[in-house]
């Protein structure tokens, strides 16, 4: 029981701060992924 409580524990924080990177990351994410959408549109 305890084990597990820690791994949670471990994984919460991991999430934490991946889902903390991406909230940094995301306008520059948005930005890559509307270009990709301009360069579909552009050969179409």
């Amino acid at each position: 029981m305890i084990r597990n409580i820690t791994n949670t524990d471990k994984m919460f924080r991991i999430g934490c701060e991946f889902f903390n990177l991406n909230e940094r990351e995301e306008h520059m994410i948005q930005t890559y992924i509307d270009s990709k959408d301009n360069s579909k549109e552009n050969q179409s």
